[in-house]
């Protein structure tokens, strides 16, 4: 292990005498020092990536007095109209104008324009691209005379030109859904010469997947996984057996699913004939799925979310060959690639249209884990066979869902997943890596992986990454522990990894809490740093996986939760002060109240001997209404409160 904590030893020593003599109300003062805050991060930052940044203050009137003279012009594109509607959004909200659509005909290398992506416009005004790869997500801001060209190579970079516009325009800074920042009027238009390009281009929200604010998951750069990936039954990800199902194949085709029915067979029992049979249908029927959804270029055809594999001859012989169950399916998923990218160049030459492009994902996970490689003496991996290098078009998901969290990929904790990793790049050029932040197994308490997010990040980027998600509490609209601080820093580190994870921490407390901040900032930190101190003192209890619940008296104190408790109460007052006068009183309130509900769980469910059975009555419908006020839903994955508000008889 190789993070590092201040004065570990001096910290711990005042933690037990805070924990022997105190406790409660007012001690927050006393003890603001009991727990030394973690430091010193150990980070990888990446650097010398795309980002030539020249923004210089002008005085060039851009909205005074709630009116401007520049207008629109958008290029034709899905992109470039929600780029432009976007910028016309937030220029309005912020300044009171809403700025006009403009014809190409009406531009004039004198006037006043924001222009996207019109490459005929831009060239009229005398300008070149950088002579760089911007691939697929970089952009190209410009100012010229008083226009402005918000350039991209592709559609999706449009989405980050906006980002850089509104935030040097605007001094626009997203924390949250519900946390917008500014800090300019956009009176005046800087002189801006941008090139730039995200470290990290597509990186998928893990949290809150169906309640997140479209604003927000725009504005911060998350990508919506409805408009990247196909769905089946309202499926994207395990859809192996919806597209081939049991119940309208298996009578005609048994070879086709392994004996017990619950996954495929990937060699159709060694019977080539009916490979081919299960292959052009799977093509087929996907096809039909990609014809009906135009604008979306990948797709899943990946395993039944279970630990089985088919055990026939056929799939035992191809694991002995190779060395592992996931050769079956990367030559399988080539077969079914090369027939889908098959019909999609029939479909373009019949239409006289562009073949459109699209990458399938096979998914690297459970059984089908172990990718079949040999290590070579100098750590680098060689596929077992050139059939086993993915097409061009096909993608690997890896999910390593046995990794320590808590640690990141660089730290011995992980070495095996990360090892993965870079044995599972050498096998495809389209890496999605799929990771994870939360504990499934109680998801009102706390998990160590804020700064772990940011240095898996980075080593993502080092290992091909072409898509990631930090995947969270996906089925709750809204989380405790701190997860809005890792939407946030895993957002702006995607973009940038050459930030600094603790100036991320700070930025994010002094703007998502308001005044409320510093109490905050320091029940985090104080957090944060004993469990660091609970991994050291318990490393049999506490392994770091994403299963790993520490519950009860001996991992939180009741001294410790109270004091962290006042903290919150400190918080409230702050934010009390300005009740009558800030606008964002409430939405302050509401996250900080959001950090008290792991504190009152665990003093009710671990801790109730303290107190009354009214004052545990009260305590309990209190955490009820604050809960559902919230939308927190659930205890753990697969349990929803109010099976818990039955059990605690105030259902």
């Amino acid at each position: 292990m190789n993070r590092k904590i201040k004065a570990l030893c001096a910290g711990c020593l005042s933690l037990m005498l805070l924990l022997s003599g105190c406790g409660g109300k007012g001690t927050g003062d006393q003890n603001a020092s009991a727990v030394k805050p973690v430091e010193d991060y150990v980070s990888h930052k990446v650097n010398a990536t795309l980002h030539q940044v020249s923004v210089t203050e002008s005085p060039r009137p851009f909205v005074v007095n709630g009116a401007s003279d520049y207008k629109l012009i958008v290029a034709e594109g899905a992109a470039n109209e929600t780029a432009a509607d976007y910028t016309q959004r937030y220029v309005e909200r912020v300044t009171g104008c809403r700025l006009e659509y403009a014809e190409a005909s009406q531009f004039d290398t004198g006037g006043k324009f924001i222009v996207f992506n019109d490459a005929d416009l831009f060239k009229k005004a005398g300008l070149t691209m950088p002579a760089v790869d911007l691939d697929s997500t970089g952009y190209y801001i410009k100012t010229s005379g008083d226009n402005v060209f918000l350039m991209t190579q592709q559609d999706f970079g449009a989405r980050y030109a906006v980002i850089a516009f509104l935030k040097h325009v605007l001094g626009m800074q997203v924390y949250g859904q519900d946390t917008f920042v500014y800090t300019k009027d956009g009176t005046t238009l800087p002189d801006m010469e941008i090139t730039e390009k995200p470290d990290i281009g597509n990186i998928l929200l893990g949290n809150w997947r169906d309640t997140f604010s479209a604003d927000a998951l725009y504005l911060m750069g998350y990508s919506d996984y409805k408009t990247q990936f196909l769905s089946i039954q309202n499926q994207d990800n395990h859809t192996s057996l919806l597209y081939l199902p049991v119940e309208t194949y298996y009578q005609e085709h048994p070879a086709w699913f392994s004996a017990q029915k619950d996954q495929l067979c990937y060699t159709a029992g060694g019977d080539a004939e009916e490979l081919d049979a299960m292959t052009s249908e799977a093509a087929r029927v996907m096809l039909e799925n990609i014809m009906a959804n135009p604008n979306i270029h990948a797709g899943q055809f990946t395993m039944a979310d279970t630990w089985t594999s088919c055990q026939c001859q056929a799939c035992n012989d191809s694991a002995k060959q190779y060395g592992t169950r996931s050769a079956a399916v990367i030559q399988f998923t080539n077969m079914l690639s090369r027939k889908i990218q098959s019909g999609l160049q029939k479909y373009a030459d019949e239409n006289g249209t562009e073949k459109r492009d699209f990458t399938l994902y096979l998914m690297a996970y459970h059984k089908f884990v172990e990718p079949p490689v040999v290590k070579n003496s100098d750590g680098t991996y060689t596929p077992n066979d050139p059939s086993l290098v993915c097409d061009e078009d096909v993608g690997v998901i890896y999910a390593p869902i046995e990794a320590k969290y808590i640690h990141n990929f660089y730290e011995q904790e992980n070495v095996d997943s990360a090892e993965m990793m870079k044995a599972w790049s050498t096998l495809s050029s389209k890496m999605y890596y799929w990771l994870y932040q939360t504990n499934y197994a109680g998801y009102l308490y706390p998990f160590d992986s804020w700064d772990s997010d940011v240095e898996n990040l980075r080593f993502c980027y080092e290992n091909k990454v072409d898509i990631v998600m930090i995947q969270g509490q996906h089925n709750m609209a809204c989380s405790t522990g701190f997860t809005s601080l890792k939407v946030y820093t895993d957002s702006l580190a995607a973009m940038d990894l050459s930030l600094s994870y603790q100036d991320m921490v700070n930025d994010f407390f002094q703007n998502y809490y308001g005044a409320a901040a510093a109490p905050m900032q320091q029940y985090f930190e104080e957090l944060q740093s004993w469990m660091r101190y609970l991994e050291q003192a318990y490393p049999v209890e506490y392994t770091g996986d994403i299963y790993n619940l520490l519950v009860g008296e001996n991992y939180w104190p009741r001294e410790m939760l109270l004091h962290w408790q006042d903290l919150i109460d400190q918080a409230y007052e702050a934010l009390n002060e300005g009740k009558n006068t800030d606008p964002n009183y409430e939405i302050y309130m509401n996250h900080v109240k959001m950090e008290s509900i792991f504190l009152r769980y665990e003093l009710i469910t671990s801790h109730s001997g303290i107190y009354s059975a009214e004052q545990i009555l009260q305590m309990k419908q209190s955490f009820k209404a604050d809960c559902i006020a919230l939308g927190i839903t659930h205890e753990y994955e697969q349990r929803e409160l109010t099976e818990v508000y039955r059990d605690w008889g105030i259902s």
